[in-house]
């Protein structure tokens, strides 16, 4: 079939007025949400649901903790308290538990 083929009209799309959709999200909002779920749900501190919604970003320690503006060891003992409370042992699993349980949309 050559496009445009000889059936394709044009003139419905001319019969029906232009749309738009447009979604505005504030992105704060939908942060501080995931932070008192994380906190409600696991018992987190604000520092630890911080720390845990950083590493979900998945580009590592260093980089969470760069954006926290906290020190490496800092965000160590942050995660080893979320990892206890969460009942968690590795950094994925506990990634995985919050992708399951925590709404990212």
């Amino acid at each position: 079939m050559r496009w445009p083929s000889p059936e394709f009209d044009p003139g419905w799309a001319l019969a029906v007025p232009p749309v738009a959709l447009l979604l505005v999200s504030d992105l704060e909002q939908q942060r501080l949400r995931r932070r008192n779920h994380l906190r409600q749900r696991f018992d987190l501190t604000p520092t630890e649901a911080d720390v845990v919604l950083e590493l979900v970003r998945g580009d590592g320690r260093q980089a969470a903790a760069r954006r926290l503006g906290i020190a490496l060891p800092t965000l160590a003992t942050h995660l080893q308290r979320a990892f206890d409370k969460t009942d968690t042992r590795r950094q994925a699993e506990l990634v995985n538990l919050i992708l399951r349980c925590v709404p990212m949309h």
